[in-house]
This record gives structure tokens, sequence and C-alpha cells, in this order.
């Protein structure tokens, strides 16, 4: 219905050393809060695509390329997009673990999760899921720019992680994406949980603890 935004394509211009592709309401905003205080040079978030609608043309190319069945992804790929990031957090590069994984082998990963499955569930049901699933926000998309590109976006993640059906799928969604990661990126992979906090989280990245409280975010 829309044609795409034009997209500005960056140019990897420093390391990405941390990929954090623990799955949506695992704490990724938190998480985010906490690489930036630890002087993580821009974290990519969700947010982010939301700020710079432009972005979103070149990540839905890229899920639809999974879905399809490419696997000959490379760092190019993600660099004009996350090239100024030192780290990245929350959708849409959770569905695109596998492939960061194999694009930067030297990133450290963590595997953000929640200690309940039943609480995840819960949360992203209620937050996220209807950004697909609600017919209201649905018609409305069709007729606003950046929101039909956004619901887009979040539809192919969808696809990937819940085949398109959270509802009933959404935990098995979960244990598969959390076993495939740690089967994938092994000895370089943290287990962490927000109430984890700073310690556990900055002994894997050598970095000292900071004398603040740990970010709470959403």
């Amino acid at each position: 219905i829309f044609s795409p935004p034009k997209a500005q394509a960056s140019q990897r211009n420093k390391p990405l050393q941390v990929l954090a592709l623990g799955l949506s309401r695992t704490g990724t905003e938190s998480l985010k809060r906490a690489l930036e205080i630890l002087d993580y040079d821009h974290v990519y978030h969700g947010f982010d695509f939301l700020k710079h609608p432009d972005q979103v043309l070149q990540w839905v190319p890229l899920l639809e390329q999974k879905i399809a069945g490419r696997k000959d992804f490379s760092a190019g790929d993600f660099d004009g997009i996350i090239g100024h990031c030192e780290a990245v957090s929350d959708l849409p590069c959770s569905a695109l673990s596998s492939e960061l994984l194999s694009a930067y082998p030297d990133a450290l990963i963590i595997t953000n999760h929640r200690k309940n499955v039943d609480d995840w569930y819960a949360s992203y049901y209620q937050t996220v899921d209807p950004l697909v699933t609600n017919w209201w926000y649905s018609f409305l998309c069709h007729f606003e720019f950046e929101a039909y590109w956004a619901r887009r976006l979040v539809c192919r993640v969808q696809d990937i992680h819940y085949h398109g059906d959270f509802k009933h799928r959404g935990k098995e969604g979960y244990e598969n994406h959390y076993a495939n990661l740690r089967a994938e990126a092994k000895d370089r992979c943290l287990e962490w949980t927000v109430e984890d906090g700073w310690e556990p989280l900055c002994s894997f990245l050598g970095k000292a603890v900071p004398e603040v409280d740990f970010p709470r975010g959403n």
C-alpha cells in the first residue's frame, strides 16, 4: 500500500562487541541502558526503528529473506543499519540471531531471559502481540505510513519466532529460541536475567561494576 521509506545506509565504524539476543519483554530496555552505562557506544533496540522509520526498509527485507530460506547473510547485510552500534538488544535482532552470530563471531552473547516463561508470555501477549492481532490497529495502519511499516516488521518477527501465532505457539517459540541460541553461542554466552543485576554482567564483559543502581526499564 505504502512505498517504503528511503533507507539511509551507514557503514561500520566501530566493532560490534555485544549481541543481547533475548526475546522482547526479557529486560531488553534495562539491558540496553545498562550497556550504555558501561560505555558501549550506541546499543541498538526496538526503539531505534520506531525513532528512525527509514531503517524498517532495511530490516523487513532481511527478515523476509530469512523466512524465504536465505542462508548467506554476512556482516555487510547488517552494517548498513547497525554499523554505528557496539551492541544490540531486542527485536528485530532477536529474530536474526543465527545470522548475527555468524556475521559477528567475535561478539559476546547475552541470552537475556525471564525466570518464569508464563510471566514472560503474559507480558508479551499484553504489549507486543496486539501490534499484530488487534484488528483496529491493523486497519489504521493502512492509513498511517510509519505504523504500516512498523507493524509489518513486527509481523515478520513473529512469523520467525512464533510461526505467526503467538497466542498458541508463543511458549514453544520461546523455548526453541533459547535452545537454539544456547547451542549456537556455546562458550561466548552469558545466561542472564534482570534480577541478576550488575555483577555477572560486568564479570562477563570485563567491566567494573558501576556505583549506580541497575537500571529498570519497561
